[in-house]
């Protein structure tokens, strides 16, 4: 089961669709052109951009991180990432994207 952040971010496209996205997630059934940001699995780069049905692989599948963005098609993922950086750096005026969303993450999970 995947960890969802509670304060989701959606692309324009991809937000009506979210309920049939998070369903066919977290059934493994991965639709193209559904990105996923995520925090990054490796421990050098802060966030990733993937498209869902990578997640078919399971050595993936195992390490899946915490989602933080939902978007349809490249260009929706990226201009995510842009707005995730820019709300993080507006926010705590640096970026240290990694570790804003595992504190926040931590945090959500206490309060379930």
């Amino acid at each position: 089961m995947a960890v969802w952040y509670e304060n989701l971010y959606m692309g324009i496209n991809a937000a009506p669709l979210y309920d049939r996205i998070y369903r066919s997630i977290e059934e493994e059934i991965y639709l193209p052109e559904v990105y996923l940001i995520t925090i990054a699995s490796g421990s050098k780069d802060q966030l990733e951009a993937f498209e869902s049905i990578q997640l078919m692989m399971p050595a993936l599948r195992r390490r899946l991180q915490p989602i933080i963005g939902l978007a349809l098609g490249k260009g929706e993922a990226m201009t995510l990432l842009q707005d995730i950086v820019r709300d993080v750096y507006e926010e705590t005026g640096d970026l240290h994207l990694r570790k804003y969303f595992e504190e926040k993450i931590k945090k959500q999970k206490e309060t379930d």
